[in-house]
């Protein structure tokens, strides 16, 4: 079948040759509400995706900044926070714990 072909159920449904009208239109008034509906439902989702990715941003930024600050600690004091020595700089130590925290940082400057 192809597009040429296809007819639309509402206007099937409408049509005038229809043997019983009043049941063919109520068929094709809930259609077109449900379509209404599904347009609106993937709006509203779209629209929550949206806010929920914004947030999930934010939280990734939060905790790179977190790591970045825990690795400089560590810099500054020559150990990690059990006290165990450490030698390196702040990205060596990110780097240790397979962290990409700095890579924000530099894609900032």
């Amino acid at each position: 079948m192809t597009d040429k072909d296809f007819v639309d159920i509402v206007t099937l449904l409408r049509s005038p040759d229809r043997f019983e009208p009043y049941t063919c239109n109520a068929a094709a008034d809930e259609i077109e509400r449900l379509r209404e509906e599904l347009t609106a439902s993937h709006e509203s989702h779209g629209n929550e995706v949206g806010a929920l990715t914004e947030r999930l941003s934010l939280a990734i930024h939060e905790r790179d900044e977190a790591r970045r600050m825990a690795c400089e600690k560590e810099e500054t004091l020559g150990c990690d926070e059990r006290g165990v020595p450490r030698n390196g700089s702040a990205r060596d130590h990110a780097k240790q714990r397979g962290w990409d925290c700095f890579k924000e940082a530099s894609d900032e400057q």
